[in-house]
């Protein structure tokens, strides 16, 4: 009662959904609270640790501001983190759980700054701690001279308005050469995706896989060839996807949101504007068709580089635990 009545004024500044948004989130984190303390009996040695800023974070700092727990730390990502996601706007107690937990972690720069500016006084509580995917081939094991006649394209997410694939299939109808397009992924934009489908030129071969388990979707980057990921995304975290794609690499066309620019450049794909047409994004296919084998081969060394220097999950999990460990 007390977290809600110190969060009711604040809510109420963002509509009359947003009180209950807040109170369904109270009483998810007590229901993990109560799990909680039932599974550790609160147990003052053990680190306790949210992956994401959601209830369970919330779940947490209750029971850290009670002085049942007294270490508990979280990461934040994307959809947890920027409250423009979200309509309302809104996301309860972000800033409270923020000050009660002993850090919390952003994925990104991007991150860090978006929560420093919006809950003044905060620095001192958040550090970016990178996410990282784990090692597939050897740098000496990737194909830089890949030959085709065709532009190979890889993309993989959910099929949600906020992914946009709708954009990338429209820039195909504007893409006078032959492309192979691979989709991995499901959702309930898929009808309206394979309706585009219907209307693209016939040089132009669009395989939707739906979903894939992990496993599969890196299989399916180890035996064939692609060209380029694109993601066209209108908000991000920092793209796991995009690492993996990085990791076998492959250059990335991407939307400079959320943290994306920290990962995708000039140096090591192509880095579009958030709002954009699908004849931009037709253009920049078609520039990257047009590059030599060479030019490409340069960008894909450099994906695989930015991934094993930033991104690689031996090191940053392992850097990550020694942190918590001291």
């Amino acid at each position: 009662m007390r977290w809600f009545r110190a969060e009711l004024s604040h809510s109420l500044h963002h509509g009359i959904k947003a009180p209950l948004i807040m109170l369904n989130r109270l009483a998810l984190a007590c229901e993990i609270k109560n799990k909680l303390q039932n599974i550790t009996g609160g147990n003052q040695d053990f680190i306790y640790y949210s992956y994401w800023l959601t209830p369970s974070a919330l779940a947490l700092a209750i029971l850290k501001e009670e002085g049942k727990i007294t270490r508990a730390i979280s990461r934040v990502h994307g959809g947890d983190l920027y409250a423009e996601r979200h309509s309302p706007a809104y996301i309860p107690f972000q800033g409270k759980v923020i000050s009660a937990l002993d850090r919390t972690y952003p994925i990104s720069e991007n991150g860090l700054k978006y929560l420093a500016q919006k809950h003044s006084g905060m620095e001192n509580k958040l550090l970016v701690q990178r996410l990282g995917t784990e090692p597939t081939l050897d740098f000496a094991q990737i194909n830089w001279n890949k030959q085709s006649d065709s532009l190979r394209v890889v993309s993989c997410s959910y099929l949600k308005p906020v992914k946009r694939i709708h954009l990338l299939a429209e820039a195909l109808k504007h893409c006078h050469f032959p492309v192979e397009w691979t989709h991995i992924g499901d959702g309930p934009q898929r009808e309206q995706i394979e309706g585009v489908v219907k209307t693209i030129p016939e040089q132009i071969k669009v395989k939707m896989l739906g979903n894939k388990t992990n496993d599969e979707i890196m299989e399916l980057y180890r035996t064939h060839e692609f060209d380029l990921f694109v993601n066209v995304s209108e908000s991000e975290g920092i793209p796991v996807t995009i690492m993996e794609a990085f990791s076998f690499g492959i250059p990335v066309l991407a939307t400079d949101v959320g943290g994306t620019s920290e990962v995708v450049n000039a140096d090591n794909g192509i880095l579009l504007q958030k709002d954009i047409e699908p004849l931009d994004i037709a253009t920049q296919l078609t520039n990257f068709y047009s590059m030599q084998i060479e030019e490409k081969a340069v960008k894909g060394k450099m994906a695989y580089s930015t991934w094993n220097n930033s991104y690689n999950a031996d090191k940053n999990y392992t850097k990550f635990a020694t942190l918590l460990k001291d």
